[in-house]
C-alpha cells in the first residue's frame, strides 16, 4: 500500500490558514512555512473515519520507537506553535518531528533531520484527540 498522508478537513483547514498567515499570533519561519505547505499540498483531506483513525493528526498523541531499538520511545502530540510545550510533549507542527508524523497511518516508518542528523522511527501507536464521526 502507497504511503498516504491523510488529514481531516478540519485539520487541513485550520494548518493551510497558518500558511496563509491568517491565524493571528502564530508565526512560522520561511522554512517552516515552506514545509509545511508540501506536506499540505501532499496530503489528502477527508472525513471518512475509515480513513482517518489510523492517520496522525493535530492533537493526537503519537508514540515513536526506534525501529533499531526498542528502548528507543518517543510519544509526542502535535499542536500549533502557540500552543508547544516541549516539557510536555507537545510539539508544534513547525518542528521537523511534527511534520513527519503529521498525516501519516500506523505502523509508518518516518524520518526527519534533528540536531543530531538523521532519524528514523515507527509510528506504532495514535490515540486520537477526537475521534472522527462516521459520514452521515
Amino acid at each position: 500500500m502507497k504511503n498516504c498522508i491523510r488529514l481531516s478537513r478540519e485539520d487541513h483547514a485550520c494548518l493551510r490558514d497558518l500558511v496563509q498567515g491568517e491565524r493571528l499570533g502564530i508565526r512560522l519561519t520561511t522554512d517552516q512555512t515552506l514545509n509545511l505547505e508540501a506536506v499540505l499540498q501532499a496530503a489528502e483531506p477527508g472525513s471518512d473515519p475509515t480513513h482517518l483513525v489510523n492517520h496522525a493528526g493535530l492533537e493526537d498523541r503519537i508514540t515513536l520507537v526506534s525501529p533499531t531499538d526498542p528502548d528507543d520511545v518517543f510519544v509526542l502530540s502535535i499542536v500549533l506553535p502557540s500552543e508547544e510545550d516541549i516539557d510536555s510533549d507537545r510539539i508544534g507542527i513547525g518542528k521537523p518531528v511534527a511534520l513527519a508524523c503529521l498525516g501519516r497511518r500506523q505502523n509508518e516508518l518516518v524520518t526527519w533531520i534533528g540536531p543530531q542528523g538523521i532519524r528514523a522511527m515507527k509510528i506504532v501507536e495514535i490515540d486520537k484527540a477526537v475521534v472522527p464521526a462516521a459520514p452521515l
